[in-house]
């Protein structure tokens, strides 16, 4: 990266440095093009279900070596998770458990939102904000851009909690 910038500023004006590095960028991307969208859907599944490392890390005082989420990000990630499990006390997985299952319970709100035609149309500027937020963060996929929309998941899971106990209820009825 240092190369490309270094190159890009022997360039004579500002118009042609920013061709530069549009042009070298371009020919990266494409050659990379299946390793960059391997790290964005790596973030776009982490946003879900990212616990907040760094608060967690403090909040429990871990050491570096303890870091699951981490692993989430190397080049294996199953086995580097199942690798730092051992260096994590069993609050702390507790902990990650409820925020997976509070991550997808999020997650699954949303798309009940998002695929019910009479919700979609009455939440929609809620839900553009929530899809434009999540796609934005890509790759990097990390809680604090979460927090942001945060207000706006629970609210679409307290609705599909309504709606599934509407459901189960006259489903208990009928039986």
């Amino acid at each position: 990266v240092s190369f490309i910038h270094n190159q890009a500023n022997l360039k004579p004006n500002l118009a042609e440095k920013l061709a530069y590095l549009k042009d070298t960028s371009s020919i990266i991307l494409a050659q990379n093009f299946d390793k960059f969208l391997a790290y964005d859907l790596k973030g776009l599944v982490g946003f879900w279900i990212d616990p907040g490392r760094f608060d967690v890390f403090q909040l429990f005082g871990l050491s570096q070596d303890a870091q699951i989420a981490f692993g989430l990000f190397s080049s294996n990630p199953i086995k580097a998770v199942f690798e730092k499990l051992v260096l994590i006390s069993p609050s702390v997985l507790v902990f990650m458990a409820i925020n997976f299952v509070g991550g997808i319970m999020l997650f699954l709100s949303f798309l009940y939102v998002l695929f019910n035609p009479l919700l979609r149309g009455k939440y929609f500027v809620f839900l553009f904000v929530v899809i434009y937020v999540w796609i934005m963060t890509g790759g990097v996929g990390a809680l604090r851009f979460k927090l942001e929309i945060l207000p706006f998941l629970v609210f679409f899971l307290a609705i599909a909690y309504k709606d599934f106990l509407a459901w189960y209820g006259k489903k208990s009825l009928k039986e």
